[in-house]
């Protein structure tokens, strides 16, 4: 624990902010952020990207002294809102810059006010899915933020992480983030949006699918009767329709699945299990897709699913549209009451709730 505070460094012009949570004992003691381990890691992977790191990135934190162990609930809070001036003042400075990587629980919430750094890692996130006023912790601490124009803010685990836990799973997905970070820079990458429309009549349901040529599917079940009781599709990537499994659903996905020439799912043969009890047989002229399959020739050390990898697998050249996670999400907004979040690479919208 040290009072002594580390001020931020690299050019105020600079086109990346890279915003850690609290400097550790050898950046206290260079008086500068991120040159310790966990600098030198976020260093050597900006650079791999072809990101100058004298240049084009400006280094800071959240909290400019070190406070030892981050403190939790509202102690965290305060701290964090009484550095806030500081951060705020050099986000006024920086008029060229287009992409903030909030490294690590801490900075995520200070410049989203989200929580769950896992949950949000490599998402894209702009402008207009700040909050005006940052919630620090339910409602009793918050503080407002200035975001400049145009900027994309991409969370991204803290390496101090990694190198406690050596995952090599952790660190691709760590570095995943920072080349999502290069891309946006060079103008290749955008956010993705979504439009979820939750519990669409069944008739509704079949005319969106209407020459529509392929359908990812995505399945949840109960964990005890092990039955579908979710379900969540997309037929472009760019709308996904949730809807419980009930028999007029299910007589709907049936017609549905019949008519075209792909689907696709995550762990499909789950779901080709379920689909049998509701008379469906996908026969030889359907291509079928399983985007499992890739996680784990891609991701072969991680038995949990990763939705970071499987949400970028595509279906016969397009995306695949919506990440394997879709049905937790809609369900998420279903019972909570949710109206508008994102995950893994954009803001999903919940335009239409029934």
């Amino acid at each position: 624990m040290s009072h002594r505070e580390v001020p931020a460094d690299g050019p105020l012009n600079a086109r990346l902010l890279w915003v850690g949570e609290a400097p550790g004992k050898e950046e206290v003691e260079a008086g500068k952020p991120f040159v310790g381990a966990s600098g030198q890691i976020v260093r050597r992977t900006l650079t791999t990207y072809g990101i100058d790191v004298d240049r084009d990135v400006r280094f800071t934190n959240v909290v400019k002294s070190n406070p030892g162990t981050f403190p939790t609930g509202v102690k965290g809070a305060e701290l964090i809102k009484a550095h806030a001036p500081a951060l705020d003042e050099e986000l006024r400075q920086m008029r060229r810059l287009r992409v903030i990587v909030a490294c690590g629980g801490q900075a995520l919430l200070r410049l989203t006010g989200r929580d769950g750094i896992t949950s949000w890692e490599n998402s894209l996130l702009r402008n207009e899915d700040i909050p005006a006023l940052i919630d620090l912790y339910k409602g009793k601490v918050s503080h407002p933020i200035y975001l400049p124009p145009n900027v994309t803010i991409i969370p991204v685990l803290h390496p101090a992480g990694i190198i406690r836990t050596k995952s090599r799973d952790e660190l691709m997905l760590f570095r995943r983030g920072v080349e999502k970070a290069a891309l946006v820079l060079k103008g290749k990458l955008q956010p993705t949006y979504m439009d979820f429309y939750m519990r669409p009549t069944p008739k509704q349901l079949e005319k969106a699918a209407e020459g529509k040529e392929w359908v990812y599917i995505d399945m949840e079940f109960h964990k005890v009767t092990k039955e579908p009781y979710w379900m969540g599709v997309t037929f472009d990537g760019e709308s996904v329709y949730g809807f419980p499994c009930t028999p007029a659903y299910n007589h709907s996905v049936v017609a549905i699945l019949q008519s075209v020439q792909t689907v696709g799912a995550h762990n499909i043969s789950a779901d080709i299990r379920a689909l049998r009890t509701w008379g469906c047989e996908l026969g030889r002229q359907v291509n079928v897709y399983d985007t499992m399959i890739g996680h784990h020739v891609l991701h072969p050390l991680n038995a949990p699913v990763q939705v970071f990898i499987t949400s970028h697998q595509s279906l016969n050249g397009r995306p695949a549209g919506v990440n394997i996670a879709v049905v937790e999400i809609l369900l998420s907004a279903e019972l909570k009451g949710n109206d508008r979040f994102g995950y893994v690479h954009g803001c999903h919208r919940v335009i239409d709730r029934r």
